[in-house]
């Protein structure tokens, strides 16, 4: 079989840890700082993937399950930069990639208020960011949203498709 990112790296690492119970493992058996370097590695993993060929691009969602296991493994403070990191990947499938599965798991990160503190931020930031959004934001309540710079980076991207 042919050598390519997809199959040598990423496939392996969604295969055993988008169990919940593994992902678990990660935190109780790695410092944040590996964990940290792991998810980074993970992503640029991903990106070197997401531009080429060759691989199965139905398994975006699966990419983006994986993710969301670990962001949800990463709940307390001392976590915040691998839940942003996490948020990052998301965002990249969610919007850049158009994987409507994956907007769901942004959406109800939003409309949960899963972030923790300073991470609604930075999401704020990528959305303002960003070049691609998607319409599912278009069904964020912003009454249920916490965090006023991500409520504000959703109003405001409304405002911009209104006036396309």
């Amino acid at each position: 079989m042919k050598s390519h990112v997809y199959y040598d790296y990423i496939d392996p690492l969604i295969k055993i840890f988008s169990d919940g119970r593994n992902a678990n493992m990660l935190f109780q058996y790695l410092s944040e700082e590996k964990i940290e370097a792991f998810m980074s590695e993970f992503k640029n993993k991903m990106e070197d993937c997401l531009g080429s060929v060759g691989w199965p691009f139905n398994k975006m969602e699966s990419m983006g399950y994986f993710v969301h296991v670990i962001f949800n493994s990463a709940t307390d403070h001392s976590k915040k930069k691998i839940q942003l990191i996490c948020m990052e990947i998301l965002w990249e499938l969610a919007a850049d990639c158009d994987r409507w599965k994956i907007q769901d798991i942004v959406v109800s990160i939003i409309e949960n208020n899963k972030l923790i503190e300073n991470n609604d931020i930075q999401l704020a930031l990528i959305i303002d960011a960003s070049s691609k959004k998607f319409d599912k934001l278009q069904s964020i309540s912003s009454e249920g949203i916490e965090s006023v710079p991500l409520r504000n980076a959703i109003f405001e991207n409304r405002m911009l498709d209104e006036k396309e």
